[in-house]
């Protein structure tokens, strides 16, 4: 066996029609092609993260409008739609937000919001992970109907009864469940 991992991008979901793939994991799961299936590895709670400092740390949460009153730090991923649900949203409400960084590293991310009043919307549990328990506040989002997105792995139709692809499966979903609720736990143990 071969394990080989590679960054999600547009082209991820296709390349599992094309066999270049196995599997896939990621958050958009609407609009899949035919002979795609798929698995939910967990869900996570949409939450704007501000450094302790920031005037809006202490409030708990935030609103949409105060949303737009602050700049944003915009995690950008090669080949994923630039229009993200918080995008679609604020349009919606004909309003928009500011951009003032697009970074595609963690640690770039991370520099940037300790020393700004910058706004960076993304996933409670995981990326306050990465982010650093200690370093970061989350606030929840009000007026936003989204609240929660959903990981998940997919995979082809030529491989969905492939006996050593189903282990492979079951695996991936174990693992996944196990970190994912080791880190809900340190959050909790924060909070």
């Amino acid at each position: 066996m071969r394990l080989r991992l590679v960054h999600y991008n547009a082209e991820s979901i296709l390349s599992l029609s094309k066999g270049t793939v196995d599997f896939v994991c990621g958050v958009v799961s609407d609009n899949m092609p035919a002979g795609v299936h798929g698995r939910k590895l967990s869900g996570d709670k949409i939450c704007v993260f501000v450094r302790k400092q920031h005037p809006l740390a202490d409030q708990g949460e935030i609103s949409m409008q105060e949303m737009t009153e602050y700049g944003h730090i915009k995690p950008w991923f090669k080949g994923i739609n630039d229009r993200g649900p918080l995008d679609i949203h604020l349009k919606s409400m004909g309003k928009s937000r500011v951009v003032n960084l697009e970074a595609s590293h963690f640690a770039t991310i991370k520099a940037a919001l300790l020393v700004s009043d910058n706004l960076l919307f993304g996933f409670k549990h995981s990326w306050w992970n990465l982010l650093g328990l200690d370093e970061v506040v989350p606030l929840e989002v009000t007026g936003y109907d989204l609240d929660t997105f959903f990981a998940h792995l997919f995979w082809d139709e030529r491989n969905h009864n492939d006996p050593a692809s189903k282990w492979l499966r079951e695996l991936i979903v174990e693992i996944s469940g196990e970190e994912i609720e080791a880190m809900r736990k340190r959050v909790s143990e924060i909070q």
